[in-house]
């Protein structure tokens, strides 16, 4: 799915904390790769992490296998609701879209509205749906990400 052209690397320079869920939905769902995760790994590997072991073999076993090694992380964590997990996904590709290239946002804007299965925090921004309340799409996309930026942008 990275046809948006997302760089992993750059969005966890922004949204910094990600449960391994969320790896393994990226994973799933093609919008992150086996290198994403290991170089993810790698940043937040030390010698007091929870689950130590599992985190550094991760960066030692083959490509083939760290899907597993996620999978087996994921169902340690208390279990996250599904929605949340798409809506912190959807957020993090329309705002690194956003923060890089402008120019033909609210089309990817509605590929990421079908291919999420609609998410409805986003039915706004989407070029078909009905609009009523006469506010512009770039002033709902504002108020879109300054929302998501509360949630999940970890301020420096």
């Amino acid at each position: 799915m990275n046809k948006y052209g997302i760089y992993f690397r750059e969005i966890c320079s922004i949204l910094t904390s990600w449960t391994w869920q969320e790896l393994l939905f990226g994973l799933k769902n093609n919008i992150i790769g086996i290198e994403d995760v290991v170089n993810y790994s790698n940043n937040i590997i030390s010698d007091n992490i929870k689950d130590f072991e599992d985190i550094m073999e991760i960066l030692i076993v083959d490509n083939n296998e760290v899907e597993d090694i996620v999978r087996k992380l994921a169902l340690k964590e208390e279990k996250q609701n599904d929605d949340d997990i798409v809506s912190k996904w959807v957020f993090s590709i329309i705002y690194y879209l956003h923060s890089t290239n402008k120019n033909n946002i609210y089309d990817m804007i509605d590929d990421i509205y079908c291919e999420f299965d609609y998410p409805l925090e986003i039915s706004c921004l989407v070029s078909y749906m009905p609009k009523e309340d006469g506010e512009s799409r770039d002033d709902k996309l504002k108020k879109y990400i300054k929302r998501g930026e509360n949630i999940w942008v970890i301020k420096k």
